[in-house]
């Protein structure tokens, strides 16, 4: 998932790059084509960011590279989100509700997110579920600053 933040516009947007998207990479042929998910396990954030830039004309100028956890860590440091669920199931120990709104802490939210198998739209829908996360997560109140305090960023570095 990319997202853009422009200061100059105050506007942000989000973009999910679907994962088994065929790509060549260079410096390492002997495994292309691969899926561009592949391109982290392979070179890091480097080679991600040229795979973007290559393919996507997407340039990276400036990264925070969020795991599962580390999202989940930031949703309960905030108190939670707001989330109007897309659709109805049930994963883990948790049930949503399509079109109820629904406080989610992390460990909620993170399932939400999760899930991809039992949605019909498969992975796009599991990617339209993180999208609306993570806006949530900024419509929280969540600014850059509060986010780069180090006692936060302690709390989520492991």
């Amino acid at each position: 998932m990319v997202l853009v933040l422009n200061p100059r516009t105050k506007k942000s947007t989000i973009v999910s790059i679907e994962r088994d998207f065929q790509v060549n990479f260079p410096q390492y042929s002997q495994y292309s084509p691969s899926k561009i998910n592949a391109a982290y396990t392979y070179g890091g954030v480097k080679l991600l960011s040229q795979t973007l830039d290559q393919y996507f004309k997407i340039p990276v100028n400036t990264y925070a590279l969020i795991n599962m956890g580390g999202m989940k860590s930031i949703i309960d440091h905030l108190g939670g989100v707001d989330i109007t669920p897309l659709l109805s199931f049930d994963y883990g120990d948790y049930s949503y509700k399509k079109g109820v709104t629904t406080h989610m802490n992390g460990d909620k939210a993170l399932e939400y997110c999760r899930m991809r198998y039992d949605d019909p739209e498969g992975d796009y829908g599991r990617q339209k579920r993180q999208r609306q996360v993570l806006t949530a997560i900024i419509k929280s109140g969540a600014n850059v600053q509060s986010l780069l305090k180090p006692t936060f960023l302690n709390s989520v570095s492991s």
